[in-house]
């Protein structure tokens, strides 16, 4: 029977070993890529509506439109509200029914057409303005329409107007994708691209009733095009067998819901609308309890944060216990940017894509993850260092033999 020599046998064991090290790495890092998040609570003092990936926090107080730093910087830029901020830290606005746009470069400019929703990181962006606005050819059926501007090409209107239906746009990303829904808020929600729109269903695919697709909303999408948004009608039974009717504070039978980049859609478990997505595919808005029947154990009422990976959880439940504001309800989550930064508030205002918060929630990176990968890293490195070792006496070893 042939041997092995120790020299291979050692080589083997030293593979399988650095092998057996990046495995258990690649493990920890796989368990630990979307934890359940801690959140500390920080008082903005005024109402934001938008919040972009650097931090920047855009809204309004009482002295008009407000832009707040990463560090806590305050700038104030006129009157109105901020309603979007982009990663360049350029901010759309609406004051009184006029858009305006402000960055540090040029300031302020205000435009002389109607209200505004979302901007992009191209400069682009929608709103709502008067049917009878020059720029917009004339339609006796409506009395106001979506629009999108762009830098160079200026106004266009975002109407379908084959149906006579105003298109309101609540959500644009820089692929020039916009997402919204009837004017009318008898239609149901869109997606348009190059042009075309594509109406967003989900009564055929998810089971419901005819009468649900009709009263959806799109509020958001993201990079990826994932669409957050919501839709009901009067009571509906969920796939998963909870039943709904209509509740109390306006928690009507609306389910959240996720549309992904084919534009199939998927319940995420809660009776609520969905306002933000991040890029991440995480999503934050609504739940009403009040609005299920038989108790529903697996719901709650306030703000929530859905993930793939955990799916939805109540915000209120995220808090870090020593913290000073951990006392607050929260009662919607406006906004989420990719690093899981939320707006959120106790209350829930009016509106479906300007609804705001008073406070910022800012994920805090639990010690024990830090550790894991630590730990991981020490692992592996041990691994490699003793088969090194180990290599180096096994070559001292055979050149004394030779001698």
């Amino acid at each position: 029977m042939k041997t092995v020599p120790l020299a291979v046998l050692s080589t083997s064991i030293n593979c399988v070993g650095r092998l057996l090290g990046a495995a258990a790495l690649i493990f920890s890092l796989n368990a630990i890529a979307t934890p359940i998040p801690t959140y500390k609570v920080i008082d903005l003092g005024f109402t934001g509506t938008a919040l972009n990936n650097r931090g920047q926090v855009a809204g309004y107080s009482s002295e008009g439109a407000v832009l707040r730093d990463r560090n806590g910087t305050i700038r104030y830029l006129g009157s109105g509200q901020a309603v979007d901020v982009n990663e360049f830290g350029q901010v759309l606005g609406d004051d009184n029914g006029h858009a305006w746009i402000w960055d540090s470069v040029f300031g302020r400019r205000d435009f002389a057409f109607g209200g505004a929703t979302a901007l992009n990181d191209r400069g682009q962006f929608v709103g709502y303005v008067s049917a009878d606005h020059p720029g917009i050819p004339a339609d006796p059926f409506l009395e106001s329409e979506g629009y999108f501007w762009d830098p160079i090409f200026g106004l266009t209107p975002t109407p379908d107007r084959a149906a006579h239906q105003a298109l309101a746009p609540l959500d644009i990303n820089n692929h020039a994708t916009i997402v919204g829904h009837n004017g009318a808020g008898e239609g149901p929600a869109f997606v348009m691209e190059n042009g075309v729109v594509t109406k967003l269903d989900v009564a055929e695919v998810l089971d419901l009733p005819p009468g649900f697709s009709r009263s959806l909303r799109a509020t958001a999408i993201n990079e990826r095009g994932e669409i957050a948004g919501f839709g009901g009608s009067d009571d509906v039974t969920l796939p998963n067998g909870l039943e709904c009717v209509e509740g109390t504070e306006g928690g009507e039978c609306t389910p959240a819901i996720l549309w992904g980049p084919d534009l199939t859609p998927q319940l995420l478990g809660v009776f609520g609308p969905a306002f933000a997505i991040s890029d991440r595919g995480q999503v934050v808005g609504r739940s009403f309890l009040e609005s299920c029947i038989g108790g529903c154990p697996a719901l709650f009422n306030g703000a929530f944060l859905w993930d793939r990976s955990f799916g939805a959880l109540d915000i209120n439940t995220l808090i870090r216990p020593n913290d000073p504001l951990r006392e607050i309800h929260f009662g919607i989550a406006a906004q989420i940017n990719n690093s899981g930064m939320i707006i959120a508030d106790p209350t829930f205002g009016p509106g479906i894509r300007n609804t705001g918060g008073r406070y910022l929630l800012i994920r805090v990176r639990e010690p024990g993850t830090a550790v894991m990968l630590g730990l991981a890293l020490v692992v592996l490195g041990f691994f490699h260092r003793v088969a090194n070792l180990r290599d180096t006496l096994g070559l001292a070893r055979r050149s004394g033999t030779s001698r």
